[in-house]
């Protein structure tokens, strides 16, 4: 079976981490968070975060079929978002993206990073965001 990833912003805050019990907000926010314990259950997917992503919840999820191909992650405070900066280190092998030509139509100016890389410039990175968006972006 090839492993499995999930992840990203699934903003349930009335679900609790690591039991993946579900208790406060709306209805409907039980019903959906409900159905996202669901559907991870019969996957055989298990949520690996268990660090605080925004500020007292954990919002941003990881979750993966194969517990053992999380090598490592971490949860770190960034100035370009309410969420936390997370950073996961896998044993799955990388799959590089084809970049586009930096004059081509559309072109993202992020796109010239590699984030797959393990030797990233995150400081060139936050010198392309700061100037992308004014240099006074998460500065408040």
């Amino acid at each position: 079976m090839p492993d499995i990833i999930l992840c990203g912003d699934f903003n349930f805050p009335c679900i609790k981490w690591p039991e993946g019990t579900v208790s406060g907000g709306t209805l409907e926010d039980q019903a959906q968070a409900k159905i996202l314990l669901d559907v991870t259950d019969k996957a055989f997917l298990t949520q690996q975060l268990q660090k605080l992503t925004r500020v007292n919840n954990i919002l941003d999820l990881f979750f993966t079929n194969n517990q053992d191909s999380v090598r490592s992650y971490r949860v770190e405070k960034t100035i370009f978002s309410v969420h936390n900066l997370i950073t996961i280190n896998t044993s799955n092998k990388k799959n590089r993206m084809e970049r586009p030509e930096y004059n081509t139509p559309g072109y993202c100016h992020f796109a010239k990073h590699n984030f797959f890389s393990e030797t990233i410039n995150w400081e060139e990175v936050q010198h392309s965001i700061r100037s992308e968006l004014g240099t006074d972006y998460g500065r408040r």
